[in-house]
């Protein structure tokens, strides 16, 4: 059985992020701790967020050039950030509107990867001598964005939370606010 470049694309992107529970219906969307549904964690944080981006993508028509050269483009139809309330906890008595800043900032630079996602996806090409070489080719493409994207964002994750102490470091969650902001104001 032969998945259309379609089916093929959506089945690799659902693979790795599945159905969200909160997506962004505005450009921003504060979290507050009703959304966080899930078990507190177990380790020494007293909260997690889980966020996600999901997409809906579609492979252009491929075409053939005067030379004999197929090409294929990627065509984004929309891509978005999302919180899963069921993964996303915080313990008992912990949830401080200090904390709650912290965990909405894991969701902002979720937000902003939404943008460089979109941005990166959007006008790939496959090229081949043949039609299904030109998809393949943009298969692969897709496939190793979204593997440079994926460190990229949890690389950027993971900084905030050893720069600000998850968010118990006051003076550098205030730095990160600023620059998360700032990349949010500038993508508009």
């Amino acid at each position: 059985m032969v998945l259309s470049p379609r089916v093929l694309v959506i089945a690799v992107l659902a693979a790795s992020h599945p159905a969200p529970e909160i997506d962004t219906a505005a450009r921003y969307r504060n979290v507050d701790w009703g959304d966080f549904k899930g078990e507190a964690p177990a380790g020494p944080e007293d909260a997690y967020i889980t966020t996600r981006l999901s997409g809906d993508y579609q492979f252009g028509t491929a075409v053939k050039d005067d030379s004999g050269q197929w090409s294929v483009m990627l065509e984004v139809a929309r891509i978005r950030c999302v919180m899963d309330r069921t993964k996303s906890g915080v313990k008992l008595g912990k949830n401080s509107e200090h904390l709650l800043l912290h965990e909405q900032y894991h969701f902002a630079i979720t937000l902003y990867w939404e943008t460089e996602y979109h941005n990166v996806l959007t006008g790939l090409v496959g090229t081949g001598v043949a039609e299904t070489d030109a998809i393949n080719d943009l298969t692969d493409k897709v496939k190793s964005a979204l593997r440079d994207l994926n460190g990229k964002w949890k690389q950027m994750q993971d900084q905030y939370d050893i720069e600000t102490e998850h968010g118990a470091n006051y003076s550098k969650q205030s730095e990160w606010c600023k620059v998360v902001d700032s990349i949010l104001a500038g993508q508009k």
